[in-house]
Formats: structure tokens, C-alpha cells, sequence
């Protein structure tokens, strides 16, 4: 997993900033380490517990549908790009990948889950979608030129101003 901390830089050597580029591959391994990289940059600027949850519900659905579906013919080895931005007032994200286009109707507002009773046995999946679309704000996708991208916003009380190192 390759990580930008800003331009021209790896994370670790280039000055904290409130942006964070991660590329890596598209297996559960790399998720799972992008995953806490993301919420380590999340938390330097960001103390609303809410906002982190849902940051972490949501890039976690996204990214395992991916793996899953988007690269459902190449398991492990397709290339997955995020940026993560500190915004006034969110948490904003863009998710590239190669992968197979989405399913238009994944991001219809209008497909609403049917309620089960509490005899009924719960589908394995299908709930994913409508997780993402209720945390999340400003949701598109598009695809252009082979590559998917998806934005979202996770809205997060006022940012906290600080650098990395600061107590």
C-alpha cells in the first residue's frame, strides 16, 4: 500500500496535511491497513465519534464491494485509489478503481429495503448500499475512461485545527 501524505511525498516523510492519498490493493489485507490508515488521519482533524463510525461503516462497504463485485474476475489484484480530505464541515472521499462498472441502480435513491419480521431469515447480503447512502452525503459515481470514481462526504462537526505531533 502506497500512501501521500501531500505532493510529491510519502506520508511519512512529507509535512501533515489534510489530505491523504492511498493506493493499494484490492484485498482484504491491504482494506483492513487502509482502512486504519484512514482513520488515523481522520482522527488528527476530526473528534466526532459519530462522523468516524460512519467513516469507517462506510469506506468499509465501499471497498469490500470492490473487491467484490468490481473486481469480482481479478480477486486480490485490482488497484484501488482513495483520497481522503479534511473539509469544513466533512470528511470528503474519492474511490477510483479499474474495475467493472457499477450497477446503475446501486446508487438509485429510490430502492428501498422491504422490512422483516423477526421470523423471517435475514438475505447474507443487500444491505451495504443503503448503509452508504444514509451516512454519507453528496454521493456520485461516474465512470470515465475504464475508471470508476466515487465521491462522498461524511458530515462531521467543526474540524479541529492541529498537526500531527501536537498534544
Amino acid at each position: 500500500m502506497a500512501a501521500d501524505g501531500g505532493p510529491g511525498g510519502d506520508a511519512s516523510s512529507a509535512p501533515f496535511t489534510q489530505r491523504l492519498h492511498i493506493s493499494l490493493v484490492s484485498d482484504a489485507g491491504e482494506i483492513r491497513c487502509a482502512l486504519d490508515r484512514i482513520m488515523d488521519h481522520a482522527t488528527t482533524f476530526c473528534s466526532d465519534e459519530a462522523a468516524l463510525g460512519a467513516v469507517q461503516i462506510v469506506l468499509a462497504e465501499v471497498l469490500n464491494n470492490i473487491s467484490e463485485h468490481a473486481y469480482v474476475r481479478r480477486p486480490g489484484d485490482g488497484i484501488i485509489m482513495i483520497t481522503c480530505t479534511i473539509a469544513p464541515g466533512a470528511l470528503r472521499f474519492a474511490v477510483l478503481d479499474k474495475g467493472r462498472e457499477m450497477p446503475v441502480a446501486a446508487l438509485d435513491k429510490g430502492s428501498r429495503h422491504r422490512r422483516y419480521s423477526a421470523q423471517e431469515e435475514l438475505p447474507e447480503g443487500g444491505f451495504g448500499w443503503h448503509l452508504i447512502r444514509s451516512l454519507s452525503t453528496n454521493l456520485s459515481y461516474a465512470r470515465r475512461r475504464g475508471r470508476n470514481r466515487l465521491c462522498f462526504d461524511i458530515p462531521m462537526a467543526a474540524p479541529r485545527s492541529c498537526n500531527k505531533g501536537d498534544t
